[in-house]
């Protein structure tokens, strides 16, 4: 999605984190950098709540996943 608005890129990675499933498995797959990058962005300050608010909605679509695929896990488990 090189070429694409930061903030259009940030409202279409949250829709696939939600939508798709593993979505947030694949966007992070797809660039290993990827969050790191994503926080480099963030030193915008015209993108950096849009930026910010798209890494932690993938950080939290990836827990769910691998929390739903692991048995094991209990939601009660998780601090916070």
């Amino acid at each position: 999605m090189s070429g694409v608005d930061i903030k259009a890129q940030c409202f279409l990675i949250e829709v696939l984190v939600r939508r798709a499933s593993d979505g947030a498995k694949r966007v992070l797959e797809l660039n290993e950098h990827w969050v790191r990058d994503m926080l480099l962005r963030m030193k915008d300050g015209s993108v950096g709540p849009a930026v910010g608010k798209c890494i932690v909605s993938v950080l939290i679509a990836r827990r769910n996943e691998l929390m739903e695929s692991d048995p094991q896990v209990s939601r009660s488990d998780t601090v916070y």
